[in-house]
């Protein structure tokens, strides 16, 4: 019939050895997604600051289907918020108004390749 489009939502047991996950309809594979070839990376934090933003970028993994969630912490690392999930691209913009100022932020980001996950850089800035 006709084309749906709907969310899935499951619980996939963890196989360590695992690098694909199909979906299939009646026993055919309609979609296939693979884990990134190479292990999540971020390098090169670059930062700049505007009047109202503090932007992030950095040199990602030359690999496909990486995200990067990105979290920041006002207490040196004891409890964090989330500011940024799944991004695709590797950079971040942080409302400065967020903060108090003169907060020194450590930023933590996240790579994933969907199957495996891994911080990869950890950074503290000053949102003044």
């Amino acid at each position: 019939g006709k084309d749906r489009t709907g969310i899935i939502d499951t619980i996939v047991p963890f196989n360590p050895r695992a690098d694909a996950v199909e979906l299939l309809i009646d026993g055919e594979v309609v979609d296939t997604y693979r884990a990134g070839a190479a292990s999540p990376e971020a390098k090169r934090l670059r930062k700049s600051k505007s009047a109202k933003t503090a932007s992030l970028e950095w040199d990602e993994t030359q690999s496909a289907n990486i995200s990067y969630n990105v979290q920041v912490s006002t207490d040196d690392g004891l409890t964090w918020q989330t500011i940024g999930v799944g991004r695709p691209t590797p950079d971040i913009k942080i409302d400065r108004n967020q903060f108090a100022p003169n907060t020194k932020l450590t930023v933590r980001i996240i790579a994933t390749d969907g199957f495996n996950s891994r911080v990869v850089k950890t950074e503290t800035i000053s949102v003044s």
